[in-house]
Order: structure tokens, then sequence, then C-alpha cells
């Protein structure tokens, strides 16, 4: 699996960062929700990230 795919930094970040230029989308209501929507998914993946480095983790350990 590709290195960034399972690091949850590296999806808060995007998220964090998408959510910042969301905010920004004053004039325009419908380009903040699709991008408030991209951060949905980037917090996912991070969860995702995040359930993936545990069992990850605990493979180790066996």
């Amino acid at each position: 699996m590709s290195e960034f795919l399972a690091n949850e930094k590296y999806w808060r970040d995007r998220a964090k960062a998408t959510r910042a230029i969301a905010e920004r989308y004053r004039t325009s209501e419908a380009q903040k929700k699709k991008l408030l929507k991209v951060v949905d998914e980037y917090e996912r993946l991070a969860d995702r990230a995040a359930q993936w480095q545990s069992a990850s983790d605990v493979e180790r350990t066996k």
C-alpha cells in the first residue's frame, strides 16, 4: 500500500486545508458545499488510514 494512503495525518491535513479554502467562499455557497464534501471524504480516508495503521500495528506484535 502506498505510504500516503495509510497516513492519517496526511488526510487530516488535507481536510484542514480544504476546509480553510471552503470557508473563503463567501459568494458561492454551491462551491463551498462541494469543497466541504471533499473535506468529508478526506476525513473518511483519515479514519480508514487510522484503522489500517492500527491493524498493521496489531500484525507486527504477533
